[in-house]
């Protein structure tokens, strides 16, 4: 009798699972799919700040090579949000053929910890700096960075530098959440008035 009790509680078990889900995408299996292997990962950042590519792999769990999962792609992204830095993180996959591209687009919010003002002659840096009202410890966001460079180019065709053309480079160091901008200008020669 206790034999028949265990082969009827093998039978049982062995019934369940042949019909029961699995873990692993058995689910997806049954239906002919099987879970992607990530071909590539890239990051896109909403933000003049330049944050090396190196940078953000190191914080992510999943790479090239490695299969597609719900969990690995939320680890990756706890640990993007583990630099305070990231003030917004999303992910978002393609699938193809088995394969699957990872995206994460990254919206960061550093404070402004240095900024330089170079190829200036004439007008000095500290009426740049003005003029582009940009601060030390203060967050600097893509509206920003545009209006900023549009403002100094402006000071100086008021200053009589009609040809003057400014850029702006920012770069964002993940380990402190610290962003430095850098201010080219392009003063030109001043404009003659006969």
């Amino acid at each position: 009798m206790a034999v028949n009790r265990r082969l009827l509680a093998a039978a049982a078990a062995a019934a369940m699972l042949c019909t029961g889900p699995r873990h692993g995408g058995a689910d997806d299996a049954g239906q002919g799919k099987a879970r992607p292997v990530i071909a590539a990962v890239r990051f896109q950042v909403a933000s003049p700040y330049l944050i090396s590519y190196g940078e953000l792999s190191g914080l992510i769990t999943v790479h090239p090579g490695d299969v597609l999962t719900e969990e690995a792609v939320r680890s990756s992204i706890r640990g993007l949000y583990a630099k305070p830095i990231f003030k917004e993180i999303s992910a978002y996959v393609r699938e193809e053929g088995g394969k699957a591209d990872l995206l994460f687009h990254l919206r960061p919010t550093p404070a402004i910890n240095e900024i330089e003002v170079a190829g200036n002659k004439k007008v000095a840096s500290a009426q740049i700096l003005s003029a582009s009202r940009m601060r030390r410890g203060g967050p600097l966001e893509d509206r920003d960075f545009r209006e900023a460079e549009a403002a100094v180019k402006k000071a100086l065709r008021l200053k009589g530098f009609a040809d003057a053309s400014v850029s702006m480079a920012a770069v964002c160091n993940l380990e402190s959440g610290a962003g430095k901008v850098k201010i080219d200008v392009q003063e030109g020669a001043p404009a003659v008035v006969r």
